[in-house]
């Protein structure tokens, strides 16, 4: 809050400073979230690209208009729309806008080798008897929280 004293009057600005935080980093095999303030709210969650593209078969007009924007603004390209293994990962982007006029940039775009999951890449399992990825969540927030705990 910056205040400024004019005359007999006590003038207070409140300046909007946009903050970041982003629950998973840039962890490809956690789903997370991004929330971003402003002079607003916005929450990014981790997302699959193909849970978006899939609905484009409805004729909705808002995800049409969605994924128009996310080719526009470069976010992806023609050929990711078809990509089932493109994950939509949220992220505080370096330096931080002070203003913005899209909560596109708030995301970065990743090909995950082994496929997308409910907002995460998937992990390769080496068992051997299966040429098909699995996801290990619960190894995956077994590190997260030792890495909540000791600041990395």
């Amino acid at each position: 809050m910056l205040s400024l004293v004019l005359g007999l009057f006590l003038v207070s600005l409140v300046v909007a400073q946009t903050t970041c935080e982003d629950s998973d980093g840039l962890d490809y095999f956690s789903a997370g979230k991004t929330v971003v303030t402003s002079t607003g709210t916005l929450t990014v969650s981790d997302g699959c690209l193909s849970k978006i593209t899939s609905l484009l078969d409805s004729g909705s007009p808002v995800v049409q208009t969605l994924v128009d924007n996310m080719v526009a603004e470069g976010l992806i390209t023609n050929d990711m729309i078809t990509n089932e293994n493109i994950l939509l990962e949220g992220r505080c982007p370096s330096p931080l806008p002070d203003d913005f006029d899209s909560p596109l940039i708030f995301n970065i775009a990743y090909e995950c080798p082994n496929g997308c999951s409910e907002g995460a890449c998937l992990e390769e399992v080496g068992n051997g008897d299966s040429d098909e990825p699995e996801k290990v969540p619960f190894f995956r927030k077994i590190i997260n929280w030792f890495k909540g705990l000791f600041g990395r």
